[in-house]
């Protein structure tokens, strides 16, 4: 392998007397996709929230290349290349679709290539060229979930983290959603996600981590037959 792109080591991270994350340790590699799955209360959602810089870790290094992000506010971390979509996607209803997607740009880090970018990103969700005058809010679920993924992309992250982008949408229209992950994928971004659907998410990352208790319990390869016993041991314990 070559050198990570971003390296998380032994990340503590506490919420008063709870342990969220445990002595997390992980590397993504430049344009690996990489799933993190396990139950509720794992951390999974913690981890991405920690790396945006919108959690303090009680202990421990987020590295972005050479540069520690722990101690960075959320949006110098944006501006230094890291895109959240966060779970329930955090659009605004009142502003139009064109509005919530300029909000996208003040994480660029280059003016250059703007509208190169906003001509790709309507290509991969036509939605957003199509209902751009329309208030955010009159989007269905699912539309306002590519919304929130062209928004990010925007600012041409060299990370997206994604916190459970296929929660409450119809089979159809996850299956819509990976394939335009697998677009961004071409592209060379790195992808850390977050999902409640292990099977798929397994099938689709180049690798994935199985987190459970705040700690990575299992690591899953893309290219391995799954073994649902595995994965449930993992998931609950043995």
């Amino acid at each position: 392998m070559g050198e990570a792109v971003l390296q998380v080591g032994e990340l503590d991270v506490w919420f008063g007397p709870l342990q969220a994350v445990r002595k997390l340790s992980f590397a993504l590699q430049p344009g690996e996709v990489v799933g993190l799955v396990g139950p509720n209360g794992a951390g999974k959602s913690t981890t991405l929230l920690t790396i945006m810089g919108m959690n303090q870790p009680t202990s421990g290094s987020v590295r972005l290349g050479d540069r520690e992000l722990v101690g960075l506010s959320p949006e110098t971390i944006a501006q230094l290349g890291i895109a959240l979509v966060p779970e329930g996607r955090r659009i605004y209803a009142e502003f139009t679709v064109a509005e919530n997607l300029r909000l996208g740009t003040f994480g660029r880090r280059q003016a250059d290539g703007l509208e190169a970018d906003l001509a790709w990103v309507n290509s991969l969700f036509p939605i957003v060229d199509e209902f751009r005058d329309r208030p955010a809010g009159q989007l269905s679920g699912g539309q306002q979930q590519q919304l929130a993924i062209a928004r990010a992309l925007i600012a041409r992250p060299q990370i997206l983290l994604l916190d459970e982008p296929s929660l409450g949408l119809a089979p159809t229209i996850v299956d819509g959603l990976f394939d335009a992950l697998a677009e961004i994928r071409k592209r060379g971004v790195t992808i850390l996600m977050v999902e409640q659907r292990a099977q798929l998410t397994a099938e689709f990352a180049d690798r994935s981590l199985v987190m459970r208790g705040g700690e990575i319990v299992l690591t899953l390869a893309g290219d391995e037959p799954l073994d649902p016993a595995q994965i449930a041991s993992a998931y609950f314990g043995a």
